[in-house]
């Protein structure tokens, strides 16, 4: 019994100290997780703010009614993408993939990973349509001219030699 007892005052209960020492670097690394998640998101969130891709998505995921969305706000969800010069169809595309999300229980944080995938093609408004088209038929004005001005020259040189 006497070596019992002096084998005790050696010894110590593990794990007392340690364990509150683990917690500890635990919520540490916990909250630089966090903290490196809150800094993404700010982000993401600065990257999408002028996407008009990210635009449509959200309204289109608020329009969605039990993931079904009304006609008024699809007509809603169609004028925004008519302002912001994408084509019906990408808007199309980007409200079936609203709804698809919010089917499976998505959240908006988590939409931005899906909308990436939908590429958009922006309509010009008919204003730059016709300065596109009007700086075209300038341009293939002065290359005809030009061409002109080369065959006359090409035949004055082989006729007078």
């Amino acid at each position: 019994m006497d070596r019992l007892n002096h084998h005790q005052q050696f010894l110590r209960l593990v794990g007392a100290q340690d364990e509150r020492r683990l917690v500890t670097d635990n919520a540490a690394r916990s909250a630089g997780r966090v903290q490196k998640e809150n800094l993404r998101a700010r982000e993401l969130f600065a990257e999408f703010q002028n996407d008009p891709r990210w635009t449509i998505a959200m309204r289109a995921y608020s329009q969605l009614q039990n993931c079904v969305m009304t006609p008024s706000g699809r007509k809603n969800v169609h004028d925004l993408a008519h302002r912001l010069n994408i084509k019906r169809f990408d808007a199309n595309l980007l409200i079936a993939v609203a709804q698809e999300h919010k089917r499976e229980g998505g959240t908006l944080a988590t939409l931005s990973r899906r909308i990436l995938t939908v590429p958009i093609s922006v309509e010009g408004t008919q204003q730059e349509q016709y300065q596109s088209d009007r700086r075209y038929s300038q341009l293939l004005a002065i290359a005809c001219g030009m061409a002109c001005i080369l065959a006359a020259t090409a035949i004055r040189w082989i006729v007078h030699g």
